[in-house]
């Protein structure tokens, strides 16, 4: 029986052979990071203090969350008003519960900007007043499924780390904090200060992708922001930089270093 050939492999060569057969031994080559390690770690205070300097690039509370209670928190989103952002800024389109600073600013940034001057372009005045509504759908889960999220968030990390926790303020004003957002489609490479994560809907897969590359501003807006979508940056901005995939987990509360380059690949697409 004549024997049947394998691509452009010639009649006869063996295709169960290793590439080195064909090319020789490989070099090895290093790839430099700033992680001592790429594991998760549990919730500390030293590795939340690792975190945020940049040694280590995820921690996890495992079950922080019950599976009852998210059972709860997805009864009370699938009765709520989900928005999106403005799709100018953000495609394919993402739904959200919240407001964000991205979404109140022209983003008309200049390389010689002084950090005021970036503050400036955000239109601070309209983001406060939509604070209370965005708020809406902390409160529902609080009164109808009893879980305030935002509080047991603090709670946890006042009493592990022992510092002080409490959701930023300028002056009377309160920030909003507890941006809920549905993916169906991936997020592109982006940097932003959302440094925690918790999946209430199980997916199939659902990795973020957490890049070795401190975002800075305004230098990496003006040399890597893509015209459309305005969120992301371009993927060279990562090239060469060592990731972590992190694993979605229902329930668990999942911390990254806020500064990090990410990225959301959903059942296996990355945009």
């Amino acid at each position: 029986m004549k024997a049947a050939s394998f691509f452009n492999l010639t009649l006869g060569v063996n295709s169960e052979a290793s590439e080195e057969y064909f090319f020789g031994a490989s070099e090895k080559h290093s790839l430099q990071t700033n992680w001592k390690t790429f594991d998760e770690q549990p919730l500390s205070s030293a590795s939340f203090m690792d975190l945020l300097a940049n040694t280590i690039p995820l921690v996890r509370a495992k079950k922080f969350l019950t599976s009852e209670e998210c059972k709860k928190m997805l009864e009370t989103i699938r009765t709520h008003q989900i928005g999106e952002y403005n799709t100018t800024n953000v495609w394919p389109r993402v739904g959200q519960v919240g407001i964000t600073q991205f979404d109140h600013g022209p983003f008309l940034v200049k390389a010689d900007m002084s950090q005021q001057e970036l503050t400036n372009l955000v239109d601070m005045r309209s983001y406060f007043e939509g604070v209370e509504e965005a708020n809406s759908l902390l409160r529902r889960w609080k009164d109808e499924a009893g879980i305030d999220i935002i509080g047991r968030i603090l709670t946890t990390l006042q009493q592990t780390t022992g510092m002080p926790t409490r959701i930023a303020r300028e002056g009377d004003k309160e920030y909003f904090a507890g941006l809920m957002r549905t993916v169906d489609t991936g997020i592109q490479v982006h940097a932003d200060y959302a440094p925690y994560n918790i999946l209430l809907n199980p997916v199939r897969s659902s990795d973020t992708l957490i890049f070795d590359r401190q975002w800075l501003a305004p230098e990496d807006d003006v040399a890597w922001r893509k015209a459309f979508p305005r969120y992301a940056h371009e993927p060279g901005v990562i090239e060469g930089r060592a990731f972590k995939a992190m694993k979605p987990v229902p329930g668990d509360l999942t911390f990254f270093n806020p500064r990090g380059d990410q990225m959301c690949c959903v059942s296996g697409r990355c945009d």
